[in-house]
């Protein structure tokens, strides 16, 4: 109705083995040693990625058992995952794509761990898309002109959750809104409503879709290392790449400095 256009900015298609995820807090049977305590693991292998992150007990209310969030990739192949899935099927994928020291099949795992309790649980679906413009006019007619829409956060930008980045990247929408409003109205402050026009907020528009352009093109390069470090190999030589990159101090301040949103305001 409006005119804009909502799309992956480079007509890419996600990777169909990591376009679905399903996330979910549950407690374990048992707390094993190699359990994480103070921070988050995860395991990439054979196109399957696997996340582990241990939560505080204080989240939820009335449970004293160790909390973790598990994330988990569901092929295409196998159809969507169920809106909020169950204990049982939850249970079944980490059996199949999970660590085999996760599993609860005693073939596999001759000390089985079971998930005990389900508390929450969700799917959601990996993919790209940008609106093609962040600030316009409603509608544009010789007797009047309609009042501006803008397009932030989710609205105007949906990507992969990889790296953390779509809250920080609606706030900056936000935040950069501020100022540009203030300049427009000095602009239409000064001028009459027929010469108003809108730079200001057409700059605002433009810098923030390029914003968008380069954390979506970001969360596309870490799909990529992950799914490349899941390749099935004998010796992975992307995954040992990766490590030895990792392990250089310049390549550790750039992946911060991309990651944290400070070098993409």
């Amino acid at each position: 109705m409006c005119g804009v256009s909502f799309g992956d900015p480079d007509g890419l298609p996600v990777d169909d083995s990591l376009a679905q995820f399903v996330l979910a807090d549950v407690v374990f049977s048992s707390d094993k040693p190699f359990f994480p305590k103070n921070e988050g693991m995860t395991s990439v292998h054979a196109g399957s990625f696997f996340l582990m992150i241990p939560l505080p007990k204080s989240c939820i209310d009335g449970v004293e058992e160790a909390i973790y969030r598990v994330g988990f990739n569901v092929p295409g192949t196998l159809g969507p995952p169920p809106s909020h899935p169950p204990l049982s099927y939850i249970q079944e994928r980490l059996n199949a794509h999970g660590p085999l020291a996760f599993s609860s099949d005693p073939i596999v795992n001759p000390d089985p761990v079971h998930i005990s309790k389900l508390l929450w649980s969700s799917r959601f679906r990996t993919h790209a898309a940008i609106a093609d413009k962040f600030v316009f006019r409603l509608h544009n007619k010789s007797d009047s002109l309609g009042g501006y829409v803008f397009l932030a956060g989710d609205a105007a930008h949906i990507h992969s959750p990889a790296g953390g980045q779509g809250m920080n990247l609606g706030i900056r929408d936000a935040i950069g809104l501020g100022p540009a409003l203030a300049e427009h109205m000095k602009v239409v402050l000064g001028t009459t409503q027929a010469d108003a026009q809108p730079l200001p907020l057409q700059v605002y528009g433009e810098a923030r879709y390029k914003s968008a352009v380069k954390v979506i093109r970001l969360t596309k390069r870490i799909m990529t290392v992950v799914s490349a470090m899941g390749t099935l190999r004998i010796i992975n030589l992307q995954y040992w790449l990766f490590r030895l990159l990792g392990c250089i101090p310049a390549v550790k301040r750039m992946i911060v400095w991309q990651v944290s949103g400070l070098g993409n305001r």
